[in-house]
């Protein structure tokens, strides 16, 4: 086998493995989905989590929309559950917005999610985190230099290109090697 093939090959066992990881994970995310309909739904639960019970008009600022579309989401939000909308005792025209039990379990669960990354992650040695550290450094480095790439129109270079092309390669440490 030469280093083509033998490369072409570590890449699919690569892609196949992370393909099994991503099969587990979505299983898991489903569950989720079916609670919360948009990243926007969860960056509002983890603000009203870390910041408690907001007047909507800051709900809306936070997530950068307008006070329509917040108003949308958060009535959305509240039917499922996750929100529950108070008006303010002091001022009957401010709504307030603050977690309801089911925002509150669903990002318990996020919680576990994690945190049953960090025991998997925990089963790893240090030199087999150091490699999993790298290798995921290299491919993020990877993917955004190859949405830079269709972003500018680029296309891929053919081999003996690199010559012409600065090494960005080596900014990302071997996978023996540890950068701290």
């Amino acid at each position: 086998m030469n280093d083509a093939e033998a490369k072409d090959r570590l890449i699919e066992e690569v892609v196949d493995a992370f393909t099994a990881m991503r099969e587990r994970g979505m299983r898991g995310l489903h569950r989720i989905r079916r609670d919360v309909a948009s990243m926007g739904h969860l960056q509002v639960l983890v603000r009203l989590q870390a910041d408690g019970p907001l007047p909507a008009g800051a709900v809306a600022r936070s997530l950068g929309v307008s006070a329509a579309s917040a108003t949308g989401m958060l009535r959305r939000m509240a039917e499922r559950g996750l929100v529950r909308r108070i008006r303010d005792e002091k001022d009957r025209r401010v709504v307030r917005i603050e977690l309801a039990p089911a925002g509150t379990s669903l990002l318990e669960k996020l919680s576990r999610n994690r945190s049953g990354l960090h025991r998997s992650l925990s089963r790893l040695d240090e030199d087999e985190l150091r490699q999993l550290r790298n290798g995921l450094i290299a491919l993020n480095r990877a993917t955004l230099e190859l949405a830079e790439e269709e972003d500018t129109g680029e296309e891929d270079t053919e081999p003996g290109d690199e010559e012409r092309r600065p090494n960005r390669h080596r900014e990302t440490p071997h996978a023996s090697e540890d950068p701290e």
